[in-house]
């Protein structure tokens, strides 16, 4: 979300440790908000093949 802004497509909301430090932008904390996030690991299709990625996603998997 952060890079979509910096693109010029608008604004978006993420967790303050994605955001991390970027003079790009600014950043308006949400203080009110009880919602609890979901981390999601991704990787391009393309990707999903190689070995390593596949093992790693494995590893993953299995830990859940």
């Amino acid at each position: 979300a952060r890079e979509a802004v910096v693109v010029g497509i608008g604004v978006g909301v993420v967790s303050a440790a994605e955001f991390g430090s970027d003079s790009r932008v600014i950043a308006l904390p949400i203080t009110d908000c009880k919602r609890r996030l979901t981390e999601t690991l991704v990787c391009l299709q393309e990707q999903s093949s190689r070995r390593v990625v596949a093992t790693f996603l494995d590893i993953v998997r299995e830990s859940l």
